[in-house]
């Protein structure tokens, strides 16, 4: 009884060292936390990334590593200020009509100039990257 016990023992603890061999022959560590970063619960949470070069891109994280950080869902979002509204001047009156001097200027608008849905980024071209928050301007153009 002792002895069926104890080849018990080896064939569950053989059993079980052949899955983790098999596991680290076809996951290595950084597919492994790939895999992880995936399957995060804030995939649906749009985010932000800021390049060096100045460019500024939107979407959902899809993967983090020490070398990418990757997106689904990109957008670049570029800012289009609307013409401002020139006055009619009359000529036989001089009057101004349109648009009064002191009057604000009409606000930029964000205009998604491209989309790709996955992209990878190299981590130095990366100044920060953070979650986009509920008052973020960019948040209404975002599909």
């Amino acid at each position: 009884m002792k002895r069926e016990s104890i080849f018990l023992w080896k064939v569950a603890w053989g059993t079980a060292a052949a899955i983790v061999v098999a596991g680290l022959l076809f996951f290595n560590f950084n597919d492994l936390v790939m895999w992880a970063t995936l399957n995060n619960p804030f995939q649906g949470q749009w985010s932000v990334v800021q390049l060096s070069d100045g460019e500024i891109l939107y979407g959902h994280l899809s993967g983090v590593t020490g070398t990418t950080i990757g997106l689904s869902d990109v957008y670049l979002l570029d800012k289009i200020s609307p013409e401002p509204a020139t006055p009619a001047i009359s000529s036989s009156t001089g009057i101004t009509m349109g648009a009064a001097a002191g009057a604000p200027a009409a606000q930029p608008l964000l205009v998604p100039i491209s989309d790709t849905p996955q992209l990878f980024i190299n981590r130095a071209a990366v100044l920060y990257f953070k979650f986009v928050t509920p008052d973020d301007p960019a948040l209404p153009y975002l599909h």
